[in-house]
């Protein structure tokens, strides 16, 4: 077993506690796991991410997502290749007893800058999945893990969500956005260093301005239940990164494409639709 793999392999919670936070996103759509991840290793994406944000901003291969706001894929190489974090199992034993199989098609980042702006309210999937139509609609199918490189204030940007909307049929969901009902339901949550969020995506949420100088950057670690495609997302894994892939590694990541080198990959985002809804019966 590699050294990376060794340093994955740990467990703070309880079973009971890991249904705790279970039962939680099948009620509110997410959950919250506080000090989660040490603020040392998460200082080091800081250092690594924010050269590479700005360069990927100034070439014009971010997604912009509103006004001065970039999704941006990240590299799988250290420090973001890391399967303490993508390997967390706290983190997989909650995704598995919500969706069995679970895959992991994307690692990227959300950031707000000085001068964006509310998005609209949305979910990152509609309610039912095309490849899972037998699937209960209480059960989520696709998961965001996300965690901020920087605290995340009121000043600066927060995510906000609407507890319990996972479980609106994309009709309500469009009602509900339309009358003005949902302004009144979305909640800033704030989040340190180290916290850690599981969400059902489905659950109505939008990203809110930053009026700070300082860039709100939101790491996002994406899974979902194996059956459930995302032709549009895809982590480009070089040959030397995965030979050092556990065997849990390469379950999680074995819908990807390995490649010689990330030196002929030229960054792009494909992955920009936040407007599932306006689709939806």
């Amino acid at each position: 077993m590699s050294t990376q793999s060794q340093s994955a392999i740990r467990n703070r919670y309880t079973e009971a506690e890991i249904e705790g936070y279970t039962q939680q996103i099948l009620r509110d759509g997410f959950c919250i796991l506080k000090g989660h991840f040490p603020k040392e290793k998460l200082q080091t994406w800081k250092e690594a991410f924010d050269p590479l944000m700005e360069q990927r901003i100034q070439d014009g291969t971010a997604s912009e997502r509103g006004p001065k706001r970039f999704y941006i894929s990240l590299p799988f190489t250290m420090p973001f290749a890391d399967p303490a974090i993508y390997e967390d199992p706290d983190i997989l034993a909650i995704l598995e007893r919500l969706g069995g199989d679970i895959v992991m098609p994307e690692l990227a980042s959300d950031t707000p800058l000085q001068g964006s702006d509310f998005q609209v309210i949305h979910r990152d999937h509609l309610q039912m999945s095309p490849d899972l139509p037998d699937r209960d609609p209480a059960l989520p199918f696709q998961f965001a893990v996300n965690f901020p490189l920087v605290d995340v204030t009121l000043a600066n940007g927060p995510f906000e969500v609407a507890r319990g909307t996972h479980l609106l049929t994309d009709a309500e969901c469009k009602e509900r956005i339309r009358s003005g009902e949902m302004e009144t339901q979305l909640e800033p949550l704030m989040m340190e260093v180290g916290d850690v969020m599981i969400r059902d995506v489905r659950a109505l949420h939008r990203g809110t301005p930053n009026h700070t100088e300082t860039p709100r950057t939101m790491i996002v670690v994406g899974y979902n239940c194996a059956e459930h495609q995302r032709p549009q997302l895809k982590i480009h894994i070089p040959q030397a990164e995965f030979n050092k892939l556990s065997g849990r590694g390469r379950q999680l990541l074995r819908l990807n494409p390995v490649v010689e080198s990330l030196d002929a990959i030229r960054p792009s985002e494909t992955y920009s639709n936040l407007y599932f809804l306006e689709d939806a019966d």
